[in-house]
């Protein structure tokens, strides 16, 4: 093992968009918003934000938001109300959001149903377009791993398409021009729309559904997850041409070992309490996850290897499942033994 444990003390800069729905439940497709008209609660809410954080509040129309050092909420076009959360970095910034998430958690009035969903934004400023591009190549390598942790519906869904699934690449290809191919479409799995736009240098990480919107447990890990792996795979190798017989070459799916040893979760390192935590999660969320009721790539036949060593890593690591997915106390969401 080295003796530095790997940790989440990064200083990479990442924020969340959180949707819930508009307090009546509206259906904005059906009955979509005047001009100048705000969703029904989204005064109540910024009110309950401006009481519970430090971070200013703004409630604005629909607009783009960048660089926001505070929490701004505003109408979504198709569940109700988006909050915005505040450039953030290091626990102490994701202690603040899942602060906020567990706020809207305990407030009953708030829901969160089917049309809603959770947006990361890691900030990839600092990264070269070489390294911007080995990023993405190995998400869309990882990417059917971190498909496989989430429920069936997100799978499929609209908004969350699946990179490996589409047209934009094939084995023969080159590397340059991934970021740019990434850009062309805002609703992939990860996207780098804002990027080549130019209004923030970011990748937008879009799989998390609704469960996302008021589970601070889970929206802790899956940040820690991303931001981990964006720093573990930057300064990897490029994947390279394809090669026969080898999944690390060019756009082959990795297995779920394959993924584990990318981000060092297959023992050769020693882990900070907080990535043990993370690496659990993930392990109990692809244990749930991976079988479902479907046939095509994501049901047994496609996923079996995946399957399989997953239930081999559970044993291996005499994983309790159950506590894991949905901790039942605060100490384990906000404890600084497991902030890094």
């Amino acid at each position: 093992m080295d003796c530095q444990p790997l940790a989440f003390n990064y200083d990479r800069r990442f924020g969340v968009e959180i949707e819930v729905n508009a307090l009546d439940g509206r259906d904005f497709v059906k009955h979509p918003l005047h001009s100048g008209e705000l969703p029904l609660g989204i005064d109540y809410i910024g009110d309950l934000l401006r009481e519970n954080t430090r971070k200013p509040v703004i409630i604005n129309k629909w607009h783009y938001t960048h660089n926001n050092d505070g929490w701004v909420l505003k109408p979504d076009s198709s569940c109700g109300i988006e909050l915005c959360s505040p450039v953030s970095k290091r626990w102490q910034g994701l202690k603040e959001i899942c602060k906020v998430i567990d706020l809207l958690r305990l407030t009953p009035d708030i829901k969160a149903d089917h049309r809603c969903s959770l947006h990361v934004h890691v900030e990839v400023a600092d990264l070269d377009l070489v390294q911007l591009n080995k990023v993405l190549t190995y998400w869309v390598k990882c990417e059917p791993v971190f498909l496989d942790s989430v429920p069936l519906d997100r799978k499929l869904n609209r908004y969350c398409q699946s990179i490996g699934e589409t047209e934009l690449f094939n084995v023969q290809q080159g590397y340059d021009d991934v970021w740019q191919r990434l850009g062309s479409n805002k609703y992939l799995t990860a996207n780098t729309y804002h990027y080549v736009k130019g209004r923030r240098r970011t990748v937008e990480f879009r799989i998390i559904g609704n469960e996302g919107c008021k589970n601070p447990y889970l929206v802790k890990n899956w940040v820690r997850l991303l931001v981990h792996f964006v720093e573990m795979v930057k300064n990897l190798p490029s994947p390279g041409r394809f090669r026969s017989n080898d999944p690390w070459s060019s756009f082959c799916w990795l297995d779920v070992v394959d993924v584990f040893q990318l981000l060092g979760f297959d023992g050769r390192f020693e882990l900070s309490k907080g990535l043990e935590q993370t690496r659990a999660w993930f392990l109990a969320n692809l244990y749930t996850n991976l079988s479902c009721n479907f046939e095509g790539v994501w049901g047994p036949r496609g996923r079996a290897v995946s399957k399989r060593q997953v239930d081999e890593l559970v044993d291996k690591l005499r994983l309790d499942v159950g506590k894991h997915l949905s901790p039942s106390d605060s100490e384990t969401l906000y404890s600084e033994t497991y902030r890094a």
